[in-house]
């Protein structure tokens, strides 16, 4: 793995998650790519997900550009941190403020 992590193509400078998985599988072992490391992350999506966005937040890194605002929605809404990269889009300001309204009713 760390063999992939090493020749990966230069374009992918964020941090991302690989999942490498057989026919049978739908999820198998996770890896994080970071710079020229891969990091373990298990075989279960949610805590390898969770590795994902600490790793962005500790290493103070920008989201890649096709996941930035629903990146920053997670950041805001799930982790209750405020973007330091980036800033919310009005429409997951609304969406966020329907979430809080909804759980506030039930």
């Amino acid at each position: 793995m760390d063999g992939f992590a090493k020749s990966k193509d230069k374009r992918f400078t964020q941090p991302f998650l690989l999942n490498l998985m057989t026919d049978e599988q739908k999820v198998g072992d996770i890896y994080l790519i970071l710079d020229n490391f891969s990091i373990p992350a298990g075989n279960d999506l949610v805590p390898a997900l969770d590795l994902f966005f600490k790793a962005h937040y500790v290493f103070n890194l920008s989201y890649a550009l096709p996941i930035r605002d629903a990146a920053v929605f997670i950041d805001t809404y799930v982790y209750g941190l405020e973007s330091i990269n980036s800033k919310v889009p009005p429409k997951l300001v609304n969406l966020k403020n329907k979430l809080a309204t909804v759980k506030m009713h039930n």
